[in-house]
């Protein structure tokens, strides 16, 4: 027959009685259980102590690269706002040239929130959300590249249309080629010479001889001689179509081939060729075609 309890002998010391203690098996098999499990427990709270000091430490980590990077998302939102505002104004500018009819105003690049995770999945959460960051820095670098790449085309065709503008701005005769009394205008008149009525393609400007005659406009010389009827003559090209002709003058300043711009003096008034006293004979052709000067000439005649 198996015993039912075990005895267990403490001697304080060599002299010492010695004390029986007596446990049954099943009281046994109890203290052991309890004592297994507390070993177990004691074990698994060092690993999920040890595990979560590592949590932390990565938890850490991910913090302080998040703040690290912080200064970059907010420069490449400024960027990308700066960018947002430098394509509206180039598009009111292009309305206001003309290059475009307009239409509503151009939406900031979005810029994407963070989406945080449960307290119970921090780790993971934190995880997500740098992988967020950087993907959504790598979709508006790639967004603002793409912008940047059209606005370099856009402000490309701005800028020579507005060089074509100011070119032909530059090159319509837009004054008064000299200063005096107006004694000739443009349309048909009575010949001073014959009496018959005859067509007269320009302005007649009288004034004292060698008085200076400037430039209407930028351009370049194309004839500067003696011509038949008109004396000593200049002829400026200004380019779209673009051409002044001054003619009885007393000399010319120019040769052919010189670039002159607004203002610049090419001629003196004189009484050559054809001519009943010291005046200037002026007029404006598009095309070979002349036209009224009058309707060109934005300033008062002195």
């Amino acid at each position: 027959m198996s015993k039912r309890f075990y005895t267990i002998l403490i001697l304080p010391d060599a002299t010492s009685q010695a004390h029986k203690f007596h446990i049954s098996k099943p009281v046994l098999t109890a203290i052991s259980a309890l004592v297994g499990l507390v070993l177990i427990s004691v074990l698994f709270f060092i690993f999920q102590y040890v595990s979560m000091s590592s949590n932390m430490l990565e938890l850490k980590r991910l913090r302080k690269e998040m703040a690290e990077k912080g200064p970059y998302v907010e420069k490449v939102k400024q960027l990308v706002m700066e960018l947002s505002y430098l394509k509206e104004f180039d598009r009111r500018l292009r309305v206001l040239v003309g290059l475009d009819k307009g239409g509503p105003p151009s939406q900031l690049l979005g810029m994407g929130g963070a989406e945080g995770g449960s307290s119970a999945a921090l780790r993971e959460a934190w995880k997500v959300e740098k992988e967020k960051l950087a993907e959504r820095m790598r979709l508006d670098l790639m967004e603002m590249e793409k912008e940047i790449s059209q606005q370099e085309v856009s402000f490309r065709e701005l800028r020579k249309f507005l060089e074509n503008q100011r070119s032909l701005l530059a090159s319509t005769p837009t004054i008064w080629p000299a200063k005096g009394l107006l004694t000739g205008s443009y349309g048909y008149r009575r010949s001073p010479f014959t009496g018959k009525r005859e067509m007269h393609e320009g302005l007649d400007i009288a004034t004292r001889t060698g008085a200076p005659v400037v430039a209407t406009a930028d351009g370049v010389v194309t004839f500067s001689s003696y011509l038949s009827g008109f004396g000593y003559t200049v002829v400026v090209s200004h380019g779209y179509g673009y051409s002044t002709f001054y003619g009885h003058n007393q000399a010319n300043k120019v040769r052919v081939g010189q670039r002159v711009k607004r203002g610049d003096v090419i001629a003196y008034v004189g009484n050559s060729g054809r001519s009943t006293g010291p005046h200037l004979h002026y007029e404006i052709q598009i095309n070979g075609v002349p036209l009224d000067p009058m309707k060109y000439i934005v300033e008062a005649l002195e």
